[in-house]
Parts: structure tokens; C-alpha cells; sequence
């Protein structure tokens, strides 16, 4: 599991406070609640990312993420939490 809950999300240099919506992708397909496995959808969006240009930010909203296999980042994406 991804869990966006996690204090551990909110550290490093990003400011997850003050996400930037013009420039965001949300997770669609994904799902929070961990019952479901969101891999696909999780490398669909990832893979997107990379066909666009400049950085791609990428937010998790607060919940689980059920992973079942190692996913692939390409490019500029820079992956964002909440803190909720």
C-alpha cells in the first residue's frame, strides 16, 4: 500500500500545502480506499505524465493505495500528498 495519510508523504522540498491545479493530474481510476488494486490505473497516469511537457505534478489525495506490482516513473513528475 501507498498510504497518502502518512506524515511521511508531506516531507522533502515540495509544498503539498499549495498544490498547483492548472498544472495537476488526478488519479482517475485510481482507488483510495485500498480494496481495489489501482496499479493500472496508477501506471496509466504515470505514463501520461510522460508524454506531456515540462513537470507534471501528480497529487494523491488522502487514502490507500493498493500496489500490487513496481511502477514505472519517466520524466519530470513530481508526486504530491495530502496532509489531511
Amino acid at each position: 500500500y501507498f498510504n497518502a495519510n502518512d506524515s511521511a508523504s508531506a516531507r522533502g522540498d515540495i509544498d503539498v500545502t499549495n498544490p498547483d491545479p492548472a498544472n495537476s493530474n488526478n488519479l482517475k481510476g485510481a482507488h483510495r480506499t485500498g480494496q481495489k488494486d489501482s496499479t493500472t490505473a496508477l501506471q496509466a497516469i504515470f505514463d501520461h505524465a510522460f508524454q506531456t511537457s515540462g513537470t507534471t505534478v501528480i497529487y494523491f489525495p488522502a487514502g490507500k493505495y493498493l500496489i500490487t506490482s513496481n511502477l514505472i516513473i519517466k520524466g519530470r513528475v513530481t508526486l504530491m500528498g495530502s496532509v489531511d
